[in-house]
């Protein structure tokens, strides 16, 4: 009975840690959509809006520094509780 039980407490435990694992990477998926958007609309527009609206969600944008054509900026994202971000350094041109 304390094998069956250990088997089953072990098997709880992967189930939650791949669901976790699973929601992490779909926040990080919203995020990498939103880095695209921002990317899209340095290059169309020489701009980036502190707010990017996607299908998957919302994420805020910070401009960490922004000095001739270089952007330093930071797209925050949260997904089912979960919050990812990521750091862009990109240089704009003619195009990004």
């Amino acid at each position: 009975m304390i094998i069956g039980t250990s088997v089953s407490l072990l098997s709880i435990n992967d189930i939650q840690l791949s669901l976790s694992n699973k929601k992490s990477d779909e926040a990080l998926d919203l995020v990498e959509g939103c880095v695209e958007d921002a990317l899209i609309r340095l290059n169309e527009d020489n701009s980036i809006p502190a707010t990017i609206t996607i299908p998957q969600g919302t994420c805020s944008v910070t401009i960490n520094s922004q000095a001739g054509s270089n952007w330093t900026f930071t797209v925050t994202g949260t997904f089912n509780a979960y919050t990812k971000g990521v750091r862009v350094e990109a240089v704009r041109q003619s195009n990004v």
